[in-house]
């Protein structure tokens, strides 16, 4: 890498400095000293959760592995980096490397340090199990410091290894760990032993500096006879945890686009928050992409579900996600990066005009995924894009995205993009 990340400070002086670094990291991966390994017990690690996120996992260790922090807050009054948390996305060769000394944890750019390090505390949950030997960790996780517990009750994609998005890695992630760690990760979360870790870390959890207030279902594609079945699972997994934990906690559901029957059958088991991903805009790239979600549902009928969800849910509660950068990949996207920034920033405007909240997960070209030996996309793509999100959210006078934490610069806990922590 060439670039100077000091530099980018000069050149988006109205970016904040902690932003323009998680991009940097969020696209480069952060590598660790030996001696980081040493010190991560008490803290929160990497363990199942539906993506990988790693860019060189063929090239880890095991004890790496097991022993990657999963979150990262760094800050730094030197450089004026407010605290900014950050998905850790491993690779031995990035220009970032977290070290240690008797200081603690420093984060260094190119051997300069740049900010200080902090990991999130490791839940009390982690230290419990069933009595057939199920740990709690491997039934849900808890994420953005803490903020929302991620359940992954499909943990598989029903579409084919030429349908599945190119740049998903849920299938070989799911067979990794099965197979590096032993575990025995159902295809499908048992709802019996998800209940009750929901409920023992909403009632029992607390993070340091962060409450637990929002949970959320997620899932591949599943499909019965070519057609989806995810409305039937989860209206079925959303009354029984509403039972149980009551309505105080909002419940979001990300799932494949559903027809108009579905939508209602999830409102009314309970469901708070409405999130299908169109992941690219332009048509023609999502049909690349995303061949299965082109080939089940197509890109202007997801368009127009997402519009009719917002009549059932309202606006506000009804997301969709940009994979961003993956509509400029050299093997499926825009020859320029103006024409990628233009198109996604016109589905932005499109999407808000009708109510529909986009939000963003920064392309990670993740070892298990078809895109893995993608060139990295430039940090100016990705500040811009996130420029452009928060100027036409303030244009829409849109909610923050809900079930997504605060918004604004020392705030935002969202861990991998950067559209929270712009401003607000």
């Amino acid at each position: 890498m060439t670039h100077n990340i000091f530099d980018y400070f000069k050149k988006y002086e109205n970016v904040p400095n902690g932003a323009i670094v998680k991009e940097d990291m969020l696209r480069l991966g952060v590598s660790f000293a030996p001696e980081v390994f040493e010190h991560v017990d008490g803290y929160l690690l990497k363990n199942y959760n539906l993506f990988a996120s790693n860019y060189d996992r063929a090239n880890t260790g095991e004890m790496v592995v097991k022993n990657i922090p999963a979150e990262i807050r760094i800050s730094s009054s030197k450089n004026k980096i407010l605290p900014t948390i950050v998905e850790t996305r491993y690779s031995a060769i990035s220009p970032y490397k977290i070290t240690y000394d008797q200081k603690g944890f420093k984060l260094l750019f190119k051997e300069r340090e740049i900010a200080e390090v902090e990991f999130c505390k490791r839940p009390k949950y982690h230290n419990k199990q069933f009595k057939d030997g199920i740990k709690y960790k491997d039934v849900v996780a808890l994420v953005h410091w803490g903020y929302k517990i991620a359940i992954s009750v499909v943990r598989v994609c029903s579409f084919n290894k030429n349908d599945i998005c190119k740049y998903c890695d849920i299938n070989t992630n799911l067979k990794f760990r099965t197979d590096s760690n032993k575990l025995n990760i159902d295809p499908l979360a048992k709802l019996e032993y998800v209940v009750p870790v929901v409920k023992e870390i909403l009632e029992n959890e607390q993070i340091e500096g962060s409450r637990t207030l929002v949970y959320g279902l997620t899932g591949g594609t599943m499909l019965k006879n070519g057609k989806s079945i995810e409305a039937d699972i989860y209206s079925h997994y959303i009354k029984k945890l509403k039972a149980e934990v009551g309505g105080r906690y909002p419940v979001s559901v990300t799932c494949t686009a559903q027809n108009e029957d579905d939508l209602w059958k999830l409102k009314e088991a309970g469901l708070d928050v409405y999130q299908c991903n169109i992941e690219v805009w332009d048509k023609q790239i999502f049909h690349k992409v995303c061949p299965g979600k082109s080939k089940l549902v197509g890109h202007d009928k997801w368009v127009e579900l997402l519009k009719k969800a917002v009549d059932i849910f309202g606006e506000g509660n009804v997301i969709t996600n940009f994979v961003a950068g993956v509509e400029y990949s050299k093997a499926y996207g825009f020859s320029t990066m103006e024409e990628a920034i233009q198109s996604t920033t016109d589905g932005f405007e499109y999407l808000m005009y009708h109510g529909i909240t986009p939000k963003m997960t920064s392309f990670c070209a993740s070892a298990g995924s078809s895109l893995r030996n993608e060139p990295i996309i430039p940090l100016d793509y990705y500040v811009q894009i996130a420029m452009n999100w928060y100027n036409l959210w303030r244009k829409y006078l849109l909610p923050p995205v809900r079930n997504h934490g605060p918004m604004g610069p020392g705030r935002a806990i969202e861990i991998n993009s950067t559209y929270n922590d712009i401003g607000s």
